[in-house]
């Protein structure tokens, strides 16, 4: 089903995130985005390649884009010490604002700089070749953008960067506790978000009908049903659906779906150690006290066996033996992991243009029915004769 509200939300949310293999921190991100909320990810080293769907590791909330081992968001290996490396990554990123002049334009990633010194904008190291550094040191210069994170996100160095043309969109960049050994950027703009709301949905709950009186009265309108006349089969279905509808309605307890996507394995332990870890976090990195540094480690490997803990339970239940008198938590599971993501995704117009709007969609399906069948020429279609088979009586 297509979701169809809408909610403005006051600021878009970005996280720039260094994952060092996504599949194996599943948990983790999944507790991330359960508490930063974030509308956009761009995510490095995430190790994936074709045989691992998106839906295995992030939510099916997101419209995942992804570059296996190649380009997507920005990451340069510590190997890759070339000036033609740098040279090339500043042309493309140059070539690219000046194609896209009148756009907002983002890069994010873990460019593995821990020479330069973005707030003083020198190179004070040399643990890679200076010429390299220097080259991409003038990537604000060159591309016309400004690199917003000062704060260091591995250790004492810079390494995840973040550029925009628009700095004065950029209400709040701030560090957040990653799923590895970098800190995460957390980066929230002046933008406001489309954000689509899931259509809720109603769950019959069977094992607490009235199956007795549902019966009866199913009975009894049939029976008015065969006797009634109808004016069209329109107007037959739609008194059979709204029949229907009203008995199961009276008869079946229902409950509506969540609107915001959870995960089932977070609980609220979880959620209270996360919100512990972040407030140690902060503090470890405004005081910079060595006390303080070491409780935010602990809590973050407290926190981190808490979570993994939880959703190692939560798999356990469903593959347990006794799930076989109740499969059905077992199957929505393995359906959510199959599945990118709810609905019919955006699809590429005959222009080139890639639409999400549900008529529009609608609109480019239809067309493309269309063009999947011939139109007869009726004149020349040829004489069978008369049918062999017996004509059907009338339905109505």
């Amino acid at each position: 089903m297509e979701p169809t509200a809408i909610l403005p939300r006051k600021a878009l949310r970005t996280v720039v995130i260094n994952f060092q293999s996504i599949k194996n921190k599943v948990p983790e991100t999944q507790a991330l985005t359960d508490n930063a909320e974030p509308d956009v990810i761009i995510g490095t080293e995430t190790w994936l390649n074709s045989n691992i769907s998106s839906s295995e590791v992030l939510p099916s909330s997101y419209n995942v884009f992804r570059k296996d081992r190649s380009d997507g968001a920005y990451y340069r290996p510590p190997n890759t010490t070339s000036d033609e490396h740098a040279k090339q990554v500043t042309e493309d990123l140059a070539k690219l604002r000046m194609e896209h002049q009148k756009c907002n334009f983002w890069i994010g990633g873990d460019f593995n700089l821990p020479d330069i010194d973005w707030p003083s904008q020198t190179v004070n190291s040399y643990q890679y070749p200076a010429s390299m550094s220097n080259l991409f040191l003038n990537i604000p210069t060159q591309c016309g953008v400004v690199q917003v994170v000062e704060s260091p996100t591995r250790g004492s160095k810079i390494l995840d960067l973040f550029f925009t043309n628009n700095p004065f969109l950029v209400e709040k960049c701030k560090l957040t506790p990653g799923v590895g050994d970098h800190d995460a950027i957390l980066v929230d703009t002046l933008f406001r978000p489309r954000r689509v709301k899931p259509t809720k949905r109603k769950i019959y709950l069977w094992d607490k009908a009235d199956t007795s009186d549902l019966k009866d009265e199913t009975a009894r309108y049939a029976r008015t049903f065969i006797t009634e006349s109808f004016p069209s089969i329109d107007s037959m279905w739609s008194s059979l659906r709204d029949n229907i509808l009203r008995l199961l309605n009276i008869h079946v307890p229902h409950k509506l779906t969540r609107s915001k996507h959870t995960d089932p394995w977070i609980n609220t332990e979880t959620r209270r150690l996360t919100r512990r870890k972040l407030r140690a976090f902060q503090k470890a990195k405004t005081t910079g006290n060595r006390r303080d540094i070491q409780r935010y480690n602990r809590l973050k490997s407290t926190c981190q066996k808490s979570i993994r803990q939880a959703h190692d339970n939560y798999m356990r239940n469903i593959i347990s033996p006794e799930a076989k008198q109740n499969p059905k938590k077992f199957w929505s599971f393995i359906k959510g992991k199959k599945q990118e993501s709810s609905g019919v995704s955006r699809l590429r117009s005959s222009d080139g243009l890639i639409h999400s709007e549900s008529n529009t969609k609608a609109n480019i399906l239809n067309a493309q029915f269309q063009s999947a069948y011939t139109k007869e020429d009726l004149t020349t279609m040829p004489n069978k004769g008369p049918s062999p088979y017996d004509p059907m009586a009338p339905i109505i």
